[in-house]
């Protein structure tokens, strides 16, 4: 699969515009930090709801629900 950038992005109208990069791809796994909308993510594998990405800020490997991603 080809990896391609992603940002984080606000949902459902939500003010918060954060997600939390995370350890297993479900929310209840442990948390490894909050992105902000426009982190810049590489997804390294793609899931129906979690995909497997990269934080090119700290270069950690992690899962983001696909939803709250917007292609770049």
């Amino acid at each position: 699969m080809t990896a391609f950038n992603v940002a984080a992005k606000a949902l459902n109208g939500k003010t918060d515009r954060s997600v939390c990069l995370r350890v297993k791809p479900n929310k209840t796994s442990q948390s490894i930090r909050r992105l902000m909308a426009g982190d810049q993510l590489q997804v390294i594998a793609a899931g129906k709801t979690w995909d497997k990405v990269v934080d090119l800020t700290t270069g950690q490997t992690g899962y983001v629900a696909s939803a709250y991603m917007a292609p770049v």
